[in-house]
């Protein structure tokens, strides 16, 4: 996923203009990351959000069933960063059709901070 609109930005994890997809460390140590995200209402199979550390592997990963209504899903993980090197959120769900994000603050987010 790609996210166009920042809340705060202290640091300068992330961009909206070049690679935002990432949220990316400043300086070394252990990060905290937890995406928000929202489909739109279907009527059948699952609905997988995961974290991937720089392209290397899922860090942390959720696994929901898609429902009928739209629902806010999360998933969260700590890793240790290297400055420059980044987290992504992907999101892979199986309905059998597309189904969008609902936008708006709130719907799809993301959150990254140092914890150590």
């Amino acid at each position: 996923l790609t996210f166009d609109t920042e809340v705060t930005d202290v640091g300068g994890c992330h961009s909206t203009s070049a690679n935002t997809d990432r949220l990316t460390a400043p300086v070394a140590g252990w990060y905290r990351f937890t995406f928000e995200i929202s489909l739109v209402a279907s009527s059948g199979g699952n609905f997988r959000i995961a974290g991937v550390f720089t392209g290397a592997g899922i860090v942390s990963q959720a696994v929901y069933p898609v429902t009928a209504y739209a629902s806010v899903w999360q998933c969260s993980g700590s890793v240790q960063l290297a400055a420059g090197e980044y987290v992504n959120c992907y999101v892979f769900q199986d309905s059998g059709g597309n189904l969008s994000t609902n936008a708006g603050i709130g719907q799809c987010s993301a959150f990254f901070e140092k914890v150590c």
